[in-house]
């Protein structure tokens, strides 16, 4: 009787002893998980930070250990190729975009970007059709429009690339970009007034963005507004007085000008700018 007891009380505690395992095994999983998650947000957060300070190669190291931390992760691969996009590393940003889209095929911001690394790389028949795709799923996706506008532009589609910046414009009328582009469609056109209109548009609406700012005031050069293209251009340099490309702009107008000694003043401006900011000295070599 004592022995059949004993045996009864051996079989009881078996299965309660396996539950109690599981849930802590189960504990420690979670646990773990949930601290690597963490260790993944702190990186990440030191790397916006350094991102925000200008300092991308700190940036880059940062968001390499996010993705150590969580490596199915998607904000970190997400981040460092949008980095590499913007300093023109274009291989490494296309392999961080892979590795999103082979863990998350549905990641409609990865398939965005890689439309935008391809058109950047000059890809420009895989930005098309990359854009393509995206556009059957999402036909008002502005970001996918503008890469089908800026590659069939280059491709010389000029067709497309009309039709598709007006769709742009009408549905999303602040695109600076489009504006832009629109600009240089109609300059190709001829239709000098319709593009300098443009042009100014896309400054309105993008204050930093340089290269509308070179085109009126070519435009306005040509047609001899000399004082009016200066404006046009000083106007930029004020608005952007740490941009190296605005103050070059200034310079070439003024060499041009034959006013050397205020272009010299841009010339001393661009070089202290180039020397507090490591990514200005290849153009300051270059010049």
């Amino acid at each position: 009787m004592g022995s059949s007891k004993q045996q009864g009380s051996k079989l009881g505690r078996g299965p309660v002893l396996v539950l109690l395992g599981l849930t802590v095994l189960g504990t420690c999983l979670l646990g773990g998980c949930s601290s690597a998650q963490q260790k993944a947000q702190r990186h990440m957060e030191q790397a916006e930070r350094w991102a925000k300070e200008g300092k991308t190669n700190e940036a880059i190291l940062e968001y390499r250990r996010a993705e150590q931390a969580n490596p199915k992760g998607v904000e970190a691969h997400l981040a460092l190729a949008k980095l590499y996009n913007t300093k023109g590393d274009y291989v490494s940003a296309f392999k961080e975009l892979v590795n999103v889209r082979k863990n998350h095929p549905d990641n409609h911001e990865a398939h965005e970007m890689m439309a935008e690394v391809q058109l950047n790389a000059r890809q420009f028949q895989y930005a098309k059709a990359t854009a393509q795709e995206l556009l059957a799923q999402a036909p008002n996706d502005t970001r996918a429009l503008m890469v089908l506008a800026e590659s069939t532009f280059a491709l010389r589609d000029t067709e497309t690339a009309t039709e598709t910046v007006a769709h742009i414009i009408e549905i999303e009328r602040g695109n600076s970009r489009a504006w832009y582009l629109q600009g240089m469609l109609q300059l190709m056109a001829g239709k000098k007034d319709a593009a300098e209109l443009s042009f100014q548009n896309s400054i309105d609406n993008q204050r930093d963005f340089i290269p509308p700012v070179t085109a009126l005031a070519a435009l306005q050069a040509q047609r001899g507004a000399m004082k009016q293209a200066e404006t046009t251009i000083q106007a930029a340099v004020l608005r952007n007085p740490t941009s190296v490309e605005a103050h070059y702009l200034m310079a070439g107008f003024l060499m041009q000008q034959n006013r050397r000694p205020e272009a010299e003043e841009e010339f001393q401006k661009i070089k202290a700018l180039g020397e507090s900011d490591p990514s200005n000295r290849g153009v300051l070599a270059r010049y």
